[in-house]
């Protein structure tokens, strides 16, 4: 209701009363902008959009001198950059957020129709891109920004080319009027996209933690339930209470009304308890949603443990196998060095000391060219069992398939 006496008081200081064409569109505009604000700051986690929405209106009557004239844009930046929210989300978001604010305060920057048309096409394309980053969860809840934006930048857009083709400034006035058009449809279509989460958001969710995607069970149910201060305890046997993610108790008994617990049970049994903002979940439906997806999620992930660890052990028995038949390999070539070798090598010798063993009896001559091709045979066999190269400093597995 103070936006009432404040925004006539405000349009008689801009305007003359007899003017009931400049000053009812820029009076009614404020008073949509207030609107929107005070019916999504009544909404669930439409606190945040709610309160930019009233301080544009705020900002929006406070427009009557040239300094002031464009205050309001600076939080329409903010609004499309960071909704459902209030904080941005990237770096690119950071940027802009800064640029909306600095160019607000910088009336030059939108006098000049070239700088304000390539700035209303940054706008649509950093808001672009943060929605094309997003999973197409989030997407759904960043849509009606990526539509405001748009409106906004047509709007922007239309009136500074109209402006740029009629010098003697006859589309100044329909350029205003669609300008302030554009402005309460931004308002409104930013409200109309604050709506509670639904069973089917929370499927979503637990499809997005299937797929591995980064964040906690705790940190995406906070996101979607829109409360900062979720928190998400298991029930620990040993301690007979509620755990959260760092060990400590999750008190699931806050007086004063302003919270409300959750409890999700498995065959019967204390499993997990939900303890977050008592407005979150009032719907029934989206309460039993919320307790399935804790489940699957829970079982997702230890699932996802169980594999994880099987895998693990598979890969250490695999090194086991490798290790034990590398040791195998390693036993049979030094018993084949040790033991038939040296002994041919002794026969070899023995042969080679008797009277005709210069190779002039043709029998000893065979005799010992056997014993040389069965030494060689057998020397050839142990390398390929275990290369000696595989040990050796500086020479490895090239040096030893080379050889």
């Amino acid at each position: 209701m103070v936006a009432i006496p404040v925004g006539v008081a405000a349009e008689g200081i801009a305007y003359e009363w007899r003017d009931v064409d400049l000053w009812l569109p820029d009076l009614l505009v404020g008073w949509v902008l207030v609107g929107c604000g005070a019916a999504a700051w009544s909404r669930r986690g439409g606190r945040g959009v709610g309160t930019l929405l009233i301080l544009t209106g705020a900002t929006w009557f406070a427009g009557f001198s040239a300094e002031s004239l464009y205050w309001h844009r600076g939080l329409l930046v903010h609004l499309l950059l960071t909704y459902p929210g209030v904080r941005p989300r990237s770096r690119a978001h950071n940027v802009g957020f800064g640029v909306g604010y600095l160019a607000a305060l910088a009336p030059p920057v939108w006098r000049n129709e070239l700088v304000s048309l390539s700035f209303a096409v940054a706008l649509v394309a950093v808001v672009s891109l943060g929605y094309a980053q997003m999973s197409w969860r989030e997407r759904r809840r960043r849509r009606p920004a990526l539509r405001a934006a748009a409106l906004m930048a047509a709007a922007l857009v239309a009136g500074g080319v109209a402006r740029m083709a009629t010098p003697t400034g006859d589309a100044a006035a329909p350029a205003l009027l669609a300008y302030q058009v554009a402005v309460c449809l931004v308002a409104v279509v930013l409200l109309s996209g604050l709506q509670s989460p639904s069973p089917r958001d929370v499927t979503d969710l637990v499809v997005e933690l299937g797929e591995g995607r980064s964040g906690t069970l705790r940190d995406r149910l906070a996101r979607l339930l829109d409360d900062p201060t979720l928190q998400v305890g298991h029930w620990s046997a040993d301690e007979l209470c509620y755990l959260d993610d760092q060990g400590e108790r999750v008190d699931t008994h806050e007086s004063g009304g302003q919270r409300a617990a959750t409890m999700v049970h498995r065959d019967d049994a204390p499993f997990i308890v939900l303890v977050h903002d008592a407005q979150v979940l009032s719907d029934p439906s989206l309460v039993d949603a919320v307790r399935g997806a804790t489940r699957l999620a829970d079982s997702n992930g230890a699932l996802r443990l169980e594999v994880r660890r099987t895998l693990g052990q598979l890969a250490a028995s695999r090194r086991r196998l490798l290790a034990a038949a590398d040791d195998e390999r390693r036993h049979l070539e030094e018993r084949l060095r040790l033991g038939p070798a040296r002994r041919l090598a002794a026969l070899d010798e023995s042969l080679r000391r008797l009277p005709d063993g210069g190779g002039t009896s043709p029998y000893l001559a065979r005799a010992l060219g056997h014993l040389t091709g069965a030494s060689a045979d057998l020397q050839e066999l142990a390398r390929g069992l275990h290369p000696h190269e595989l040990v050796q400093p500086g020479a490895g597995l090239p040096v030893a398939l080379a050889s």
